[in-house]
């Protein structure tokens, strides 16, 4: 299958700033409901945790991260602390000698607990080293440097005051290809609980620790090109010539997730090799989860680009809690401007001092519809009236803060919308339903209303009989 990448664009920082890691302090705890700085560990119903799967280039079986959140109190001091607790299990592959496994948890700085990072005692390979980089990323390191494929990591776990979000941590794979002999490197995003810690730079005018290279890739198809999706294996290497010429560095291999064509990688080649030069990076690609070879792509020319930071936390608008705010944007020079695109709105506040972000409407052209059908509104309200309303908050959020509504698996059990999809409400469908149930309510008042008209029909008829009665029985007497 042919795949072609088209739209190549590169952000590359322009200076190179001082990565100096921090070291952090490993220590050996027990396992169990108390530990350094903490003497109860919290019973809390449906703890925040994940575990994320991934593959290994020439290694059969699944390997898993397991992540998990506990609440734990020091009652001396009268202090709650959020403690994550990470391992890495490869039981499931097959041996290989040739790959070194090491994590990378995007952390920020632990809360210090008379050690930064607690390796509980119990079989596995113990935790021999993590490092924390100026932007938050801590690199955790097992045994002698390595983790290899079959073997199970002890857990470990590091203290945070943000609230968990789930998110991913990075296997970083550094391996030999038994083929060729070259060193190769893959990073491999893999789902995982984490605080909700936003990297310094973006508070910082730092420039960004790694260069990103950006595109989008499509398969060619007749009678139109679609925009590719799902998870592609990209090997990238940098050259000193457009063709032929040396390459500079190794061979890097990152698990990349491509959406309607978009990817974002990361280019962890050393920034000193990437002198702004004659430089070129080399792309190959394949689908994940194959053996297969790879698709060359070919050389694309590197040319820095302006850096753009982003916020770490926009992704999921449930992670801000109401009544947070953005109290400052640092080092951002000069006027900011911020403008909505297609329904968006941008507008401030009464106070002055605040911007208001938000829509100004869905899509609900008829032209962009199809495959009509008639409601029944009525029986859209009987499920409606059916349908459990409760009060609640989201599990990142604290105890203060209420919602109300409907879950949605129920409901998706009640109306059968938005796919097969059973944990999220569309507000499209949400709005429907209200609309379609209100309709339905006035067709029973309509109803009502015809009863209530037949019955005041009734009572003048019965009226106008009874006064015809009285008439006559009247006459009658007179005649007497």
């Amino acid at each position: 299958m042919k795949k072609n990448l088209v739209q190549i664009l590169l952000s590359l920082s322009v200076a190179i700033a001082s990565r100096a890691d921090t070291p952090l302090s490993i220590g050996s705890v027990p396992p169990g409901p108390g530990g350094p700085c903490y003497d109860d560990t919290l019973v809390v119903l449906n703890p925040p945790s994940a575990t994320g799967t991934f593959t290994l280039s020439g290694v059969s079986g699944t390997g898993m991260v397991s992540s998990i959140v506990s609440y734990v109190a020091d009652n001396v001091h009268e202090q709650q602390h959020t403690r994550y607790t990470y391992s890495i299990d490869m039981s499931g592959m097959s041996a290989a000698t040739n790959h070194c496994i090491k994590l990378i948890v995007h952390f920020g700085t632990p809360h210090g607990c008379s050690y930064d990072v607690l390796m509980f005692t119990g079989s596995g390979v113990p935790l021999t080293s993590a490092t924390k980089a100026i932007h938050g990323d801590i690199t955790c390191v097992f045994g002698s440097g390595c983790l290899s494929p079959n073997q199970t990591s002890v857990g470990f776990a590091m203290f945070s005051d943000a609230q968990p979000k789930t998110n991913y941590v990075t296997i970083v794979d550094d391996y030999t290809d038994p083929a060729g002999g070259g060193t190769n490197e893959a990073r491999i995003n893999v789902t995982a609980v984490v605080p909700d810690v936003p990297p310094n730079w973006a508070y910082a005018p730092t420039p960004i620790p790694n260069p990103f290279y950006q595109g989008i890739l499509y398969t060619n198809a007749v009678p139109m090109k679609t925009n590719a999706n799902g998870l592609y294996d990209f090997a990238l290497q940098l050259f000193d010539a457009a063709s032929n010429g040396l390459p500079v560095g190794p061979v890097i291999t990152q698990n990349v997730q491509v959406v309607n064509g978009l990817f974002n990688i990361p280019l962890p080649f050393e920034l000193s090799s990437i002198n702004w030069g004659d430089r070129w990076l080399d792309v190959s690609l394949r689908p994940s989860g194959g053996q297969g070879p790879f698709v060359e792509i070919g050389r694309q020319a590197l040319t820095p680009a302006p850096q753009a930071l982003y916020a770490y936390s926009a992704g999921v608008v449930a992670d801000v809690s109401p009544l947070q705010a953005v109290t400052s944007i640092n080092g951002v020079p000069g006027d900011l401007i911020l403008q909505g695109g297609t329904g968006i709105q941008v507008t401030l506040n009464g106070d002055g001092k605040t911007l208001v972000i938000s829509q100004t409407g869905q899509p609900s052209d008829r032209n962009i519809k199809t495959d009509f059908s008639a409601v029944q509104p009525q029986e859209v309200l009987a499920k409606l009236l059916a349908l459990p309303i409760q009060n609640w908050r989201f599990t990142n959020e604290v105890a203060d803060v209420r919602h109300l509504g409907p879950m949605a698996q129920d409901f998706h059990a009640a109306f059968g919308l938005n796919g097969t999809d059973d944990k999220h409400i569309s507000t499209v469908d949400e709005g429907g339903v209200a609309l379609a149930a209100i309709q339905g309510l006035n067709q029973k008042l309509q109803e009502k209303d015809a009863e209530i008209q037949q019955l005041k029909q009734s009572v003048a008829e019965l009226r106008q009989a009874v006064s015809q009665l009285e008439k006559t029985n009247s006459r009658e007497k007179g005649k007497e």
